[in-house]
């Protein structure tokens, strides 16, 4: 008889899905993640927001791409390891582009450090702290808190903009 485990949610709150961006590791809780993609062509739209790529349709569903190695000013192109992490936020549906999924790995609160040298601006909010591994630091963000900087694009007006075109 297979002996059950139990599973309690609040295991999951300490648990990070850590992806690359170039060289550099980062990483967002794992609940926040709905789902985990390969790149589908993006419909382009016009925006002043630099690392808003567009718009895809995931099955019916208008989803507003960002390029996070845009906004970190990480110069990379898409490879064969390219996805979009999507997400649901309160403005909407959204995934961002990231270079690799590295793993899901769990930190503990000491493992986290918020280092006062750092300034974090209004435009970096979203950026919660630094994780430490062994091997290398991990800069956890906050999807959530991404699409709530008032520098993002609102995604009703996205899909108002989109139509049925996507």
């Amino acid at each position: 008889m297979r002996k059950k485990t139990r599973f309690h949610l609040d295991d999951y709150d300490k648990k990070y899905l850590i992806f690359r961006l170039g060289n550099q590791y980062f990483g967002t809780p794992l609940l926040a993640v709905n789902e985990v993609i390969r790149p589908l062509e993006i419909t382009p739209v016009a925006s002043d927001i630099p690392f808003f790529k567009g718009a895809i349709n995931l099955r019916g569903e208008v989803v507003a791409i960002m390029d996070l190695r845009e906004l970190f000013n990480i110069d990379t192109a898409y490879g064969p390891d390219t996805s979009y992490l999507i997400f649901y936020s309160s403005r909407g549906i959204i995934g961002v582009v990231v270079d690799r999924i590295h793993c899901i790995m769990t930190f503990q609160d000491e493992s986290f450090q918020k280092n006062q040298v750092i300034d974090v601006s209004q435009k970096f909010s979203f950026i919660k702290g630094i994780a430490r591994t062994e091997s290398y630091l991990v800069t956890i963000i906050d999807l959530e808190l991404l699409v709530k900087n008032d520098a993002t694009i609102n995604i009703c007006e996205l899909e108002e903009k989109m139509g049925t075109a996507v």
